[in-house]
């Protein structure tokens, strides 16, 4: 089984630590500097983020830092700490981090803090790779200092997250819209689940249409169809997402 640990700042379980100051994150596999002699290589020296403000968790545009080890694999019952520590503002304290002393790696992820206010942030990340949890004794190649620069720009505006429609199999639903503001240059892009070609999708200005097109359907009982209207800005480049739900009724019998 390969001794795979993850953590973050927010775990606190079994060999994890962490410090609620500038102690962002800490993760542990099994290996010892002293006894086993492994060099830890860090891929970066600096790194640019960009994220829109207010963006959700999974739309901030995490990046990961990799650092690789070289050596020999250590035994069973002996740790490694991977430890980051933040000076500045711009990023989350909490550092998702993983090590894998079998596969030789190591990532810490960053992601922006778009709680903040528009403009640009730098600081200082300084990484290290050590024997004990207080990192007081370090692998060769620790401790590595990254510096960094976070973006946040305007995010993309729109005037819901959700649209129903209602339509009778055969027929034609009526146009759902969505508005968007901020940036200007957007595309639209959309994906469906099912059946995507019950969706009709139009732009015109800053205002999207949305309509189902259900004259090639044909249902016995009254179903429901979801899609995901994916709404694509390129300047700069950020995505959100509109849920597209159809409720969909069986077509009346024909008279006697």
């Amino acid at each position: 089984m390969a001794r795979v640990k993850t953590s973050s700042s927010g775990g606190g379980l079994g060999r994890w630590w962490s410090s609620v100051a500038l102690v962002a994150a800490l993760a542990s596999v099994s290996a010892c500097s002293d006894e086993v002699g492994l060099v830890v290589h860090f891929s970066d020296s600096d790194i640019s983020m960009a994220a829109a403000q207010g963006a959700a968790p999974d739309e901030d545009g995490t990046s990961v830092l990799v650092a690789y080890l070289t050596g020999d694999l250590p035994p069973e019952g002996i740790d490694i700490y991977a430890r980051a520590e933040l000076r500045g503002e711009g990023l989350r304290p909490e550092i998702p981090t993983t090590v894998n002393v079998e596969a030789r790696s190591a990532g810490f992820s960053l992601r922006p803090d778009t709680s903040l206010a528009l403009g640009v942030r730098s600081g200082t990340l300084t990484l290290m790779a050590c024997t004990d949890p207080a990192c007081q004794a370090q692998l060769e190649g620790s401790p590595h200092e990254v510096s960094y620069r976070v973006e946040l720009f305007p995010r993309l505006q729109i005037s819901t997250e959700s649209v129903h429609l209602h339509a009778t199999a055969g027929t034609l639903s009526s146009s759902a819209k969505v508005q968007f503001s901020m940036p200007v240059t957007t595309t639209v892009e959309y994906r469906a689940s099912g059946r995507p070609d019950w969706l009709d999708v139009s732009i015109a200005g800053n205002m999207v249409s949305v309509t189902a097109d259900a004259r090639m359907l044909s249902t016995t009982v009254a179903t429901t169809e979801n899609a995901t209207l994916i709404l694509h800005a390129t300047n700069p480049t950020q995505t959100r997402r509109v849920a597209v739900e159809l409720s969909l009724l069986p077509m009346a019998p024909p008279g006697p």
